[in-house]
């Protein structure tokens, strides 16, 4: 069983490893990707990093993974919401959820997590059209907030 795998390899990292070689060995992609999905809610900071990573690795990005990634922006550990991010920019996914869940994430107090949101847009922003004009309007409606600078900073980045 897969999960029984990822169970015994629970250092982080062996984790992208066996999930590379799962797949190779001809373990079923769905099967794998299910098992590091469920790991991304796992209590332990390190395997939520070794599920991402993997995902990551393996250019994994089904509505499930996106949709768990969606939910870590909003977790109280900054780590996390800051790695959802950099997992989401790195699978390339610039779907309308995404990109407002990080324009959400420019207003979290944390500099490091609203920094890490704004290079996500950015990034985001070379495979899509519609990153751009989401951030702009974005800039408009909170144009009076004190948050606003990680918007401009990533507008201003995408511009250039």
């Amino acid at each position: 069983e897969v999960v029984v795998v990822f169970v015994i390899l629970y250092d982080v990292y062996f984790l992208s490893l066996a999930a590379f070689l799962l797949v190779k060995l001809g373990q079923s992609t769905e099967e794998v990707v299910e098992a590091l999905t469920a790991l991304l809610k796992d209590d332990d900071l390190s395997i939520r990093y070794g599920a991402a990573e993997s995902l990551v690795t393996l250019g994994q990005s089904s509505e499930e993974v996106v949709k768990t990634l969606i939910s870590l922006l909003k977790d109280d550990r900054s780590f996390m919401c800051f790695l959802a991010a950099d997992s989401l920019a790195r699978l390339g996914q610039s779907s309308e959820k995404v990109v407002v869940a990080m324009l959400d994430l420019l207003k979290n107090d944390d500099d490091r997590v609203s920094g890490r949101a704004s290079r996500a847009l950015v990034a985001l922003a070379k495979s899509s059209d519609t990153v751009e004009p989401a951030v702009a309007q974005w800039i408009e409606q909170y144009q009076n907030e004190a948050y606003v600078s990680g918007g401009i900073d990533a507008l201003l980045e995408i511009s250039t």
